[in-house]
Parts: structure tokens; C-alpha cells; sequence
């Protein structure tokens, strides 16, 4: 399911974290956020445009003001695919989505007449020292905190109950996979700008993330929400006799065995101490799994009931005339340009001058190659599959070698000017061909067909169905009794150890 739209760790322990964080939708930036950069992102072909925050051209660090901060407001839990903390098993989970807006950097005081020369202040009234503020400071954060040290989690504390659903019950043993779930899918989704919006380092039970909360009760109330929709859904599964998919049970089968090769690949001696270095001490291979198999199931469910949620170009219309100052407000305008399928083979200039540029020898050897290609295809039996394959053996992209140069649902805007421009020709017609010169070489193109939507109509689509997809998620965590005692909680500072 996807996402409304509308809306450093030391290197020691880096893969680690990054196996627990690492989102595996194909996009999952939001439009609120999207800036066209001059640089691509390392895992993007080179002539795509992507959006994605960056550092300031000049190279200077951005300043917290610039960096994206979470926007208070209601959380709500969606379900979304990401990666295992484990390498080679993928799960499912489902996670909070918080929307963000860019926080301004605050005022410069007003100079005055007064403030420009103050008169001066007797001794006894002069302003007390840094030292002596100190004493009479307020401490951080809010008072509230439920960190404890680990030799705290007694059996006893271990099994009191935080939070309840239905018949099920969620304690101090399960807790910190929900809790450490919120925090590691909230610093993958802001990567390099986390440290501008918290202190990893710093205990985020002294860090505020409002005026009220404290980023420890952000990301406990959040991932009590995130037990909330797993229980009632697993509960609502097992009444109506749902059961996994055999691809699902499959990877819970492998999980033991998967986990364990990443724990030893890590130097961990287990799979227990691979998942405690993630999730606390408390937790146990067990509670993981278990974790991991309530998280399939409810998605499952989930999706299979959202399958079946009627979806008329109607009701997409509707939605984007209900929201339509949010979508435009995000940078989506309606554009009923179809999205195309195109495939293209990349020569690269193989030569460059002093300054890092292209020789003009290079440029016309690379140009000749691709006129020599595309004569080969035109000689032979120049139909798709054909092109394809000369694509297949001689692309320099590494993003499309395996396709056969293709890429699908190609949306205006997507690629850099002058492919974009021949992709979205008005003229153009299923089975075109041409060569195309971009800043990172000639391309060969194969025009292979319209695709049956836009790229607006497709986002606004999702975004209509996300939306009902968590409506029908809500109405069937109403039909259970859910409860929750927050001073019951217990967690570990599972980060502190990572930057001692």
C-alpha cells in the first residue's frame, strides 16, 4: 500500500541501524519535499531528475531552519512495506507517517534605543552567572521519561502490561520492537537532516518534539498505535480464518536461519544478541518472530480487504477536487499527459579534457557508436524485442541493462530535457526511434508504447485509495477495546551505546 501524499552513527554500528531503517518502496519521498537537485543520487541513473533534499549548492552545511522538521498533527498509521532488520528477510511493516513542513529560523531580537545602550544595573540586581543559572536550571525535556537501565527489567517489570487490544496484550518484553520500529523508520526518512531536527546522541527523553511531548513519548505513543492496527488486525484475521501466503510463511520459515548468518556476518555470536543490539536486551529471538508473523498477517489482511475497494476514475476525480489545494500546495498539478515506456542504449563519451568535461573527439566516437548501433538494429529485423537485446549488450546504464533498456511509466519531468523532450513529442508514435543527446552521452531511442494513464492520475489514485485503506483500518481497530498505561512502560536507551 502506499503513503498519503498529502503530506551519523559510528561506522561501528552504521549497517547495522541502516538494515533496521532501510525503506523498499520504490519512492517514498513526499511532493512537500521535492527540490530538483544538480546532483543525482548515487543509486539513480544519471540522466533521470529525482527528488530528493540536498546540501546547498555551495557546499556549506544546511542550517536547522532549512531542514525539514515533523509537523504536529495526528499521527496515522498506515501500512508500508520496508526492509528486514535482518539482511536477506523482507517483511512488512506497517509504520506511522508524520508529515513535515520546513521550520523557520527564528527572529533576530529588535534593537531599540534602549537596548543599544543599557543604563547599569546596581550589583545586587546584576544578572546571576553562568554557573549559578546552572544550578537553578530546568532540566530537559518535559520530566516525563521511562528509560531505565537494563538490570531494571526484572521478570516482573518485564511482564506488566502497557498497552491492550481486544483478548491481546502488549508488555515491556514486546514493547521496544514497536518503539525502536518508530524511531529507525523516522531516521531513514530524514537521513542526513536528522541531526538538524534531534540529538541521536542525546537521550530523546530530554529532547522535545512539541510544546507538550518529548520525542520518547512521540515515538512511544506512535508505536503503541502501530500495536493498536497489528492486533485488531491479526484478531479480525483469525476470526474470519485468514492465513498467510505461502511466500509469507516461507520467509518466516527462513527467518531463524537468515537472521543468524546476518548476526555471524556482523560479529555477533546469535541471533538473540544480534536482535538485542537493535532492540534492547529484553528482547528475544522469540518475541521477533512473533513480531515479524503478526506484521505479515495483518498486512496481508489488510491488503487483501483493500483489493477489493471499488475505484472508479469517478471517485479519483472527486478526491483530487476535495483535496485540491493540498495537492497543488505539493506540487502536483493536473497534467493528463500519459505516462510512456521507452527504451534507449547509453554510450558514454569515453574521454575527458582538463576541466572534466567531454572532448569533442569523444563526443563524435560516442556518437558514431550510437549511429552504428542503431544501423545494426535497422539492418537486422529492427522490431522491440531486437532493440532489446542490442540494449542488453551494449547500455552503459546500468538501471535499464537488465530490462533491455526499458523504462515504464516514464512521467514528464522525470528524465532530463532532451530525453524528456523526445519521450514527450507531440508527434510521437509507438515503435519511433532516434538518437537523443544528453549531458551524459547519446541515446539510442525505441519509442515503445503510451501507457493507459498520467503520472497525476496514478498518484491521485493512490492517494484516494491510501486514504480508504486507512479508514477501513480505523473502523476495524474501533470494534476492539484498546487501552494503554503509559507509566507502565519501560525501555532502554538501545542508541546511548552506539555513541559512547
Amino acid at each position: 500500500m502506499t503513503e498519503s501524499i498529502r503530506g551519523q552513527h559510528p561506522q561501528e554500528d552504521e549497517d547495522v541501524l541502516l538494515a533496521a531503517q532501510a525503506a523498499s518502496e520504490p519512492d517514498t519521498s513526499d511532493p512537500d519535499d521535492a527540490a530538483e537537485p544538480e546532483e543525482q543520487e548515487e543509486n539513480t541513473t544519471a540522466f533521470q531528475q529525482t527528488s530528493a533534499e540536498e546540501a546547498p549548492a555551495d557546499g556549506s552545511e544546511p542550517s536547522p531552519a532549512e531542514a525539514p522538521a515533523p509537523k504536529k498533527r495526528s499521527a496515522s498509521v498506515w501500512i508500508a512495506a520496508a526492509a528486514a532488520v535482518v539482511l536477506l528477510a523482507v517483511i512488512v511493516l506497517l509504520t506511522v507517517k508524520i508529515l513535515r513542513d520546513r521550520k523557520p529560523a527564528p527572529a533576530e531580537p529588535v534593537q531599540t534605543a534602549e537596548t543599544h545602550a543599557p543604563a547599569e544595573t546596581p550589583a545586587d540586581e546584576q544578572p546571576a552567572s553562568d554557573a549559578q543559572t546552572a544550578e537553578v536550571a530546568q532540566p530537559a525535556g518535559n520530566g516525563v521519561s521511562y528509560t531505565v537501565e537494563p538490570e531494571a527489567l526484572t521478570d516482573e517489570v518485564l511482564a506488566q502490561r502497557v498497552a491492550s487490544c481486544g483478548s491481546d496484550a502488549l508488555t515491556n518484553r514486546e514493547l521496544p520492537i514497536y518503539y525502536w520500529q518508530q524511531y529507525y523508520t523516522f531516521a531513514n526518512t530524514y537521513g542526513s537532516y536528522l541531526a538538524y531536527i534531534l540529538d541521536p546522541a542525546a537521550g530523546l527523553d530530554q529532547q522535545m518534539f512539541d510544546a507538550e511531548s518529548t520525542w520518547q513519548q512521540m515515538f512511544l505513543r506512535t508505536g503503541v498505535q502501530m500495536y493498536d492496527a497489528m492486533a485488531a488486525l491479526c484478531q479480525e484475521a483469525d476470526s474470519k480464518g485468514f492465513t498467510l501466503s505461502d511466500t509469507a510463511q516461507a520467509q518466516l520459515d527462513d527467518l531463524k536461519t537468515d537472521l543468524t548468518a546476518s548476526a555471524m556476518s556482523y560479529g555477533y555470536k546469535d541471533a538473540d544478541e544480534y536482535v538485542q543490539k537493535i532492540y534492547g536486551p529484553s528482547v528475544r529471538y522469540e518475541d521477533y518472530a512473533e513480531f515479524i508473523r503478526r506484521n505479515f498477517l495483518a498486512t496481508e489482511y489488510l491488503n487483501s480487504l483493500a483489493e477489493q475497494i471499488p475505484c472508479t476514475e469517478q471517485d479519483v476525480l472527486d478526491h483530487y477536487a476535495r483535496h485540491e489545494e493540498e495537492f497543488t500546495a505539493s506540487g502536483l498539478t493536473r497534467d493528463d499527459t500519459p505516462m510512456v515506456n521507452v527504451r534507449h542504449i547509453l554510450i558514454i563519451p569515453d574521454e575527458t579534457a582538463e576541466d572534466g568535461t567531454y572532448t569533442d573527439a569523444a563526443w563524435q566516437e560516442a556518437e558514431r557508436q550510437a549511429q552504428a548501433l542503431l544501423d545494426e538494429w535497422l539492418a537486422g529485423d529492427s522490431t522491440e524485442e531486437g532493440f532489446a537485446a542490442l540494449a542488453a549488450a551494449h547500455t552503459e546504464d546500468p538501471g535499464s541493462a537488465q530490462t533491455g533498456g526499458l523504462y515504464e511509466e516514464v512521467y514528464p519531468g522525470q528524465m532530463v530535457q532532451p530525453f524528456n523532450d523526445w519521450c514527450f513529442d507531440a508527434a510521437r508514435a509507438e515503435g519511433d526511434y532516434g538518437i537523443v543527446r544528453t549531458d551524459y552521452g547519446y541515446h539510442v531511442m525505441y519509442f515503445s508504447s503510451f501507457c493507459p494513464t498520467s503520472y497525476w492520475y496514478r498518484q491521485i489514485e493512490q492517494d484516494y485509495l491510501s486514504e480508504a485503506t486507512y479508514t477501513l483500518e480505523e473502523t476495524i481497530v474501533a470494534r476492539y477495546d484498546c487501552g494503554v498505561t503509559y507509566e507502565n512502560a519501560a525501555i532502554v536507551d538501545v542508541l546511548s551505546s552506539m555513541y559512547q
